[in-house]
């Protein structure tokens, strides 16, 4: 016979146990029913339980589809810790006031229907709080706003829902990692569904992308769970079923990738024809087959559409016979974090050669002076505004000087007129425009980087009558885009001579 105490030592070392014996959710029914892990909350109680064994800490970010069950998986691991440990200090946060409160009130129902000597009594017990005082433990919520989370408080367990669309994003992120102790024991959970590259939604896709690299410092990995992963989204098919081939996707060649089924790939056409999801690159965001896509398919709004820099990405290189040019954009000295960055374009393809951050003026253009005898290019293209004054004429004086071969070097201010004044308010954005162009037949690198900074730029809203095109200005940006200002220096428009397309 196992004692009230033996119950509860196993419990609090098992949190699989207690899932399997002490809880119950209700489902989208309203129904009671037992918490059986479903395909993806196996592959997160996984990960928790390789981390726990190498680093005795659990840090994950969760790029995920909809509705596989993470927030109710991770808010009753929240409740296990603080049911069964003492001090302890769970916290959970959403984007949204209703989401919060649906977890919480979760946590709690599932706290009601624990057997009563099984578990620790409440001394608090509101909308917002949960508190056991004989351990001096307990659960709290917020959502996120326009403070910063953390502040003076210490979390040993913390629970983020759809990071993406948090308000202040960045400013919570900060407050959460520096509120959990590098202790072990302590974990960390931070988990949505996409919502682009930048705004706020740019922490959770660094986060991201940085648990997805072996090579960051970042203490968090990130778990990847495809849509397909759910047993669920599966439609039966009708007698008459064939793969289709549509205007944004193909279902064969998409089944052949990631080896699907038919009732997989009926369900997510239905899906895709259904009011919410019109288009392919909408269903990704919310059911993502990789990371990279997932990311991929928001931005609408973009100035360069997420879905043009894509295909880019993946066109193989047409450069026979091209003309060759040269992109540079101008970054900050040794005591700056700003970047400098040389693009090489050949035909309509376009590819980053050279980066560096806090590089001095001198230095720079010591190293453009080897890409131009290197390359030999029928034109340079330099960004003149603020720190690169000049740095045109003085790489002209340098390559005279090394009896280094160069033609068309011309200094561009972004913020000059453009040639075209009667449909651009300055050369930033016809430069942008024609680089739009370029991409929508051209190639560039296949990197998450060029796909981020090319569909940060938003137009700018025009007063009522005008029609010239102008973009957003750099200040409304999170982090400057300097490859993509050198790959548009490649497409600059000049009064002399006139760079399109080059076919």
């Amino acid at each position: 016979m196992v004692t009230r105490k033996e119950a509860i030592q196993a419990l609090k070392k098992d949190p699989v146990l207690f899932f399997n014996k002490q809880c119950y959710i209700t489902n989208a029914a309203g129904k009671k029913i037992k918490l059986n892990l479903n395909p993806p909350q196996i592959m997160l109680q996984n990960m928790i339980d390789k981390q726990l064994k190498e680093k005795g800490k659990v840090r994950i970010s969760i790029l995920k589809a909809r509705k596989q069950g993470f927030s109710t998986f991770i808010s009753i691991r929240g409740l296990h810790k603080a049911c069964y440990n003492k001090n302890v200090n769970v916290k959970t946060m959403a984007h949204l006031h209703s989401s919060t409160i649906a977890i919480f009130q979760q946590m709690k129902y599932t706290y009601n229907n624990i057997n009563d000597d099984l578990k620790p009594k409440d001394t608090a017990n509101n909308l917002k709080k949960l508190f056991f005082g004989s351990i001096n433990s307990g659960l709290d919520i917020t959502t996120a706003g326009s403070g910063e989370t953390g502040r003076g408080e210490t979390f040993h367990f913390f629970h983020g829902s759809e990071v993406a669309f948090w308000q202040n994003a960045a400013k919570h992120g900060t407050g959460i990692i520096n509120a959990l102790p590098d202790v072990e024991g302590t974990e960390c959970y931070l988990e949505s569904t996409a919502c682009g590259m930048v705004g706020d939604g740019e922490f959770f896709y660094n986060k991201v992308m940085n648990g997805l690299d072996d090579n960051t410092d970042d203490d968090f990995e990130t778990l990847f769970i495809p849509w397909f992963a759910s047993p669920e989204y599966i439609t039966e098919t009708p007698p008459d079923f064939a793969l289709m081939t549509h205007s944004d996707w193909c279902e064969k060649e998409y089944k052949a990738t990631y080896n699907l089924t038919d009732e997989q790939i009926y369900w997510m056409r239905k899906k895709i024809q259904s009011s919410a999801y019109k288009k392919y690159g909408d269903f990704c965001i919310e059911y993502p087959a990789n990371p990279i896509e997932a990311f991929e398919g928001s931005g609408e709004d973009s100035f360069i559409e997420p879905s043009i820099v894509s295909q880019a990405r993946k066109r193989d290189s047409d450069v026979d016979g091209g003309e060759i040019a040269l992109g540079i954009d101008v970054g900050g000295d040794k005591h700056s974090s700003d970047r400098s960055v040389i693009c090489l374009r050949v035909k309509n393809a376009f590819k980053i050669i050279w980066e560096q951050k806090g590089i001095e003026r001198d230095e720079l253009i010591q190293v453009i002076a080897g890409f131009v005898e290197q390359y030999n290019p029928h034109r340079i293209r330099i960004d003149i505004t603020g720190i690169g004054y000049n740095i045109d004429k003085s790489l002209i004086k340098l390559c005279n000087m090394r009896n280094i071969a160069i033609s068309d070097c011309q200094g561009v201010d972004f913020g000059s007129g453009a040639s075209d004044s009667n449909r651009f308010v300055n050369q930033r954005a016809e430069m942008y425009h024609h680089l739009r162009e370029t991409l929508l037949i051209g190639s560039c690198d296949d990197s998450a980087m060029i796909q981020k900074e090319l569909t940060s730029l938003r137009k700018k809203p025009q007063v009522t009558g005008l029609t010239r095109v102008q973009l957003m200005p750099k200040k409304d940006l999170t982090e400057s885009p300097d490859r993509a200002d050198a790959m548009a220096l490649c497409c600059h428009q000049s009064k002399r001579q006139f760079i399109g397309l080059i076919c």
